[in-house]
């Protein structure tokens, strides 16, 4: 009787591993690495040897990485929400434009991040570094759906700054770090908590780092200072343009004088010290792969390394900063490797920063079927790129040819343009203002198009136009060749872009 007893559980237990899925922790873990302002246009991107070698030679890098909107706020909520603006993600960087706004917290938040329902598929999850640029300064709270938290309050900083620590089921603490570079600089700090997190969490996991770096004050370390002072910003076409292509951009655009000899010193100064402290993060890119092996986790983990946004040093009269439909605000770094990615490949597909979400979705859930990740993945307007990356067909993400991008100006009350004030020629001024808002429509047709038509909401209703593969550098405005049939079609596909929700948004 024992003895049959016995046959029948062991069959009845070699039936259920049958019909279960294949088990949880064979899913890979996830390495999501974020910067913040780094260019790709520039070429900050080629003074980082050991990402180039760890991440794009052992993975695939695109070459078409945008963000649906250029300033840190709305662009890293779309990250985590997989939303465009229009759709629940912040809108400026101010409480009241729902950047760690009352919807975000009690409705995004609560229901619409990546890391809930990575957590309720069965992740470890745990972020370390920038959030949204206004978190922690009303509350000391972790953000719902991570099991580990350390949060910088406010906005990028290196040292003299604030962390949020904690997680689900674990009381907060808020502490201050000060000045010194053993203890307190941001990147180390980092870098410590992620290398412990790694060693420690219950696999499969889900990690975020997000570094201030190379945002302002882009403070280096100090084993890196003056290592790049023979490096300048690249003299492009679009340089302090003159004032022949300047007259034939929007408002805010045709009232910059060009910079004088001492701004481009400051500008070069800042640039210098932005490969500076980006040496610091390609070190601790190695770092952590070196511990990944270690550990023997590296070819079961997914690491995924780009920008919330891009940045500009000079094109266009634009001293520094992002915010612009230009090419050098909205292209970003974008590198990944994991289990099947082939090493060393290239895209030219479109991939955005609200692609970041879906994907997740997809590769957290890859065992299990449920409603709520299924709806979810539905109504955020992302394409998951999770099967193409892994060499399967998915058309929905190669037939993807344009992109929505939106930027919300900021002020103090609506202008029109007479009465908008004018920028003020400061090196740390943000060229911007209400008029400044816009949406525009990216479009790339491999060998075909490759154009931004861009609408602002000003009192002129004025449109910028640029054809990419013979204006690459965006200095003619190339609306005015445009046939009336031609600005007709980029309108219409603007409307439905600027009204999409969910799989509207997507191709079908």
């Amino acid at each position: 009787m024992i003895v049959i007893t016995t046959v029948i559980s062991f069959l009845a237990c070699v039936a259920l591993v049958i019909a279960s899925p294949v088990s949880a922790d064979d899913r890979p873990n996830i390495l999501l690495l974020l910067t913040d302002d780094q260019d790709v246009t520039l070429g900050s991107f080629d003074h980082m040897p050991k990402t180039q070698k760890l991440l794009q030679e052992e993975g695939m890098t695109f070459d078409n990485a945008f963000v649906h909107t250029p300033i840190c706020c709305p662009s890293r909520s779309s990250i985590l929400s997989g939303r465009y603006l229009h759709n629940g993600a912040a809108r400026n960087n101010s409480l009241i434009g729902n950047c760690y706004g009352k919807n975000w917290k009690e409705h995004m938040e609560t229901q619409h991040t990546y890391a809930l329902h990575a957590r309720r598929a069965g992740y470890t999850t745990a972020y370390a570094g920038k959030y949204l640029n206004r978190y922690g300064e009303l509350n000391t709270t972790a953000p719902p759906g991570w099991d580990h938290w350390l949060g910088l309050v406010g906005n990028s900083r290196y040292y003299n700054y604030s962390l949020i620590e904690g997680g689900i089921g674990k009381r907060a603490k808020k502490s201050w770090h000060g000045d010194q570079y053993a203890v307190d600089y941001l990147p180390n700090v980092l870098r410590n908590y992620t290398l412990e997190k790694i060693s420690t969490m219950r696999e499969p996991w889900l990690m975020v780092v997000a570094w201030p770096t190379p945002h302002g004050p882009f403070t280096p370390a100090p084993w890196a200072k003056g290592t790049m002072s023979d490096y300048y910003p690249p003299m492009t076409q679009n340089y302090n343009a003159s004032d022949l292509y300047m007259r034939q951009k929007h408002w805010l655009m045709r009232q910059l004088l060009p910079m004088t000899r001492k701004t481009e010193k400051q500008v070069e100064k800042y640039y210098q010290m932005r490969l500076e402290a980006l040496k610091s993060i390609d070190q601790h890119v190695e770092d952590m792969v070196t511990q990944l092996e270690t550990l023997q986790q590296l070819e079961k983990t997914v690491i995924l390394y780009t920008s919330d946004n891009g940045f500009q040093f000079g094109q266009h009269r634009l001293a520094m900063d992002k915010r612009h439909l230009y090419e050098n605000d909205i292209r970003v770094p974008f590198c990944i490797r994991g289990p099947k990615i082939v090493p060393s490949s290239r895209s030219s597909h479109i991939v955005a920063n609200i692609d970041i979400a879906p994907t997740i979705l997809d590769i957290t859930t890859a065992t299990t079927i449920s409603s709520s990740s299924t709806e979810e993945k539905a109504s955020m307007d992302g394409t998951s790129f999770w099967r193409y990356i892994q060499g399967q067909p998915d058309e929905t993400f190669t037939k993807r040819h344009d992109l929505l991008i939106t930027y919300h100006g900021e002020g103090q009350q609506p202008c029109g343009m007479a009465d908008c004030p004018p920028p003020l020629h400061s090196i740390w001024w943000m060229p911007d203002s209400f008029n400044n808002t816009y949406n525009c429509v990216r479009t790339i047709r491999p060998d075909k198009e490759d154009s931004i038509y861009c609408r602002f909401e000003d009192d002129e209703h004025f449109v910028e136009f640029y054809d990419l593969i013979k204006n690459p550098y965006q200095l003619h405005n190339d609306y005015v060749d445009l046939e009336v049939f031609e600005r007709q079609r980029y309108e219409r596909r603007l409307q439905e872009l600027m009204n999409c929700k969910g799989s509207t948004c997507r191709v079908q």
